[in-house]
């Protein structure tokens, strides 16, 4: 492939190998420029693994949404490798958004699908692409497995703040010195019409938790080293903003002093009855005191 001919033609590099792909319009003289709904889109990425080595060979497709004076809106297939660089190129012919996903070996654990916003469509920020910051799409190499324990459930906690304590290790509800700790305060009845108080903590003894950028449990592969907090919690009322009648969130944890690590995905809503607030927890506990959450 050359680079220089494809710059100078406006064609579409990507880039592959495990890091996250930014798609770019280039100019002849090698600046950005804005896309133009009747214009080929550029989109330029590049792969790497978790140590930033650049990964050949990876499998790239682009899922583009195509709409052009000639044609209906459609969705058209594009698919490359990443070259020995870690990079690649792909031609998306009359574009508005695009979504990357980029496949490793089965060694490797693979990021997310990206989406990318070129037209008018949908409420993302339009791409600017640029070939010297490619998107960057991070692959994982999978490591031995780890001893781990897994369980999902919906709860039902006292509206009056009293406090669920959740055992770890069985994923059963205890009396006292349970590992994960929830409290949700809220007296009034659930109503539409009008904003009502309610509080909520998420709780670890002898550890903490830190939210995660990411909103799925499968891309969490490694826990943070620091960072936790042993509580976290939110508060909303009349005239707090933004106000919300429920919360979900992706949580890291550490418990027992580092024995145990753990992602958490947490979601609940405030239309309590008689068998409580309902919460539910979906958690992945390392319970060999490392912070690989790689769980089968």
């Amino acid at each position: 492939m050359k680079r220089k001919t494809l710059l100078v033609f406006n064609l579409l590099l990507l880039v592959a190998g495990g890091v996250l792909v930014w798609a770019y319009q280039v100019s002849p003289v090698g600046k950005p420029s804005k896309v133009k709904l009747t214009e080929e889109l550029v989109f330029y990425g590049l792969v790497i693994d978790e140590k930033s080595n650049t990964v050949s060979g990876a499998s790239v497709e682009a899922n583009g949404l195509i709409s052009s004076p000639t044609q209906t809106q459609h969705r058209e297939i594009v698919q490359t490798t990443s070259d020995v660089d870690g990079r690649f190129d792909l031609h998306i012919p009359w574009g508005q958004q695009v979504m990357v996903t980029v496949t490793g070996s089965t060694n490797y654990i693979n990021p997310p699908p990206q989406r990318f916003q070129y037209g008018p469509v949908g409420s993302d920020p339009i791409h600017q692409p640029n070939f010297s910051e490619p998107v960057i799409f991070k692959l994982t190499k999978k490591q031995i497995e780890d001893s781990f324990f897994k369980f999902s459930r919906w709860w039902g906690a006292p509206n009056n703040g009293e406090p669920v304590q959740i055992d770890l290790s069985t994923g059963q509800s205890v009396n006292q010195n349970g590992d994960l700790v929830i409290s949700i305060f809220c007296p009034e009845p659930y109503s539409e019409e009008k904003r009502f108080p309610w509080k909520l903590s998420i709780q670890v003894s002898h550890g903490g938790l830190v939210a995660a950028a990411e909103d799925q449990l499968e891309f969490m592969l490694l826990a943070p080293e620091n960072g936790y907090e042993q509580t976290l919690s939110w508060e909303y009322g009349p005239g707090i903003e933004p106000w919300r009648a429920q919360h979900q969130g992706t949580y890291y944890l550490t418990a027992r002093n580092g024995q145990f690590f753990a992602k958490l995905a947490f979601r609940m809503n405030t239309k309590w009855d008689i068998r409580g607030v309902p919460f539910y927890t979906q958690v992945t506990v390392n319970t060999n005191g490392s912070r690989n959450l790689q769980a089968p």
